[in-house]
């Protein structure tokens, strides 16, 4: 029987608390990487008002892979393997937002293009070989929670409605006699295309492509594959209507 992969880490015995938080947070054992982080981290996070956003903007791009310009970076930020975080230029990180791209050192990864929003408390998380890619002129809604064990793609000029969730990751039950959450995944990619808006409440699970210029109804529940220019909505969701390609037809 195999323990989850996270618990597996930190209750390695030959890992001090120091070492588990290098790696589940920084990503990196260098001193240096760790006093940096922490400096930042402790004195901006929380830090109010304009000030604050100006101060973190400057600040937290240092710690990122690469990052473009103007980004703004709201109060309690959670920033997690920052050198796998990549950023383009025109960002809005809202309040409590979460990036964490811990997992795979090989294959995760958060990266965001450029002129996006990232929400109050949304949440991009990153577990074992997830990576979370979106592209330009992405909206994510409050709280919604992207989860990545596969890779995630967002395409360009997308809107995820707020408590939205996407959930390229899941739980392998068929057996009974095995805790669900230590049996083996087998969990698929999740592709979003260009011009999708995914309305409120909705979920979307591994596995699926949503076509572009697709629109994803309020609370609509995402199980197999929906084409391009489709409306779909329901639990499970089905396509109710096809968009016209042009006023025209």
């Amino acid at each position: 029987m195999s323990y989850k992969p996270l618990l597996t880490q930190i209750a390695a015995r030959d890992k001090s608390p120091v070492r588990n938080y290098q790696d589940l947070f920084i990503g990196s054992r260098s001193p240096a990487s760790l006093i940096w982080y922490e400096l930042i981290i402790s004195f901006l996070q929380s830090f109010p008002g304009a000030l604050g956003i100006f101060l973190r903007s400057k600040a937290y791009p240092r710690l990122l892979k690469s990052c473009g310009r103007n980004i703004l970076f709201g109060r309690n930020v959670t920033l997690r393997v920052t050198r796998r975080i990549t950023l383009g230029s025109h960002i809005l990180i809202d309040d409590n937002a979460v990036l964490d791209a811990k997992g795979d050192s090989d294959s995760s990864f958060i990266r965001c293009g450029d002129e996006a929003e990232i929400s109050r408390n949304a949440i991009l998380a990153c577990k074992g070989a997830g990576s979370i890619a979106l592209g330009n002129f992405v909206s994510i809604g409050r709280n919604a929670l992207l989860s990545a064990r596969a890779p995630l793609r967002i395409g360009d000029n997308c809107s995820i409605g707020p408590y939205a969730c996407i959930l390229a990751s899941g739980h392998d039950w068929s057996d009974p006699e095995t805790p669900i959450l230590i049996q083996d995944r087998d969990v698929g990619e999740i592709v979003i295309g260009n011009n999708v808006w995914i309305g409120a409440h909705a979920t979307v699970l591994d596995g699926v492509t949503i076509g572009d210029n697709s629109v994803i109804g309020v609370g609509a529940v995402v199980t197999h594959d929906i084409p391009p220019y489709r409306i779909a909505a329901g639990a499970p969701a089905r396509v109710v209507r096809i968009r016209e390609t042009s006023p025209s037809k």
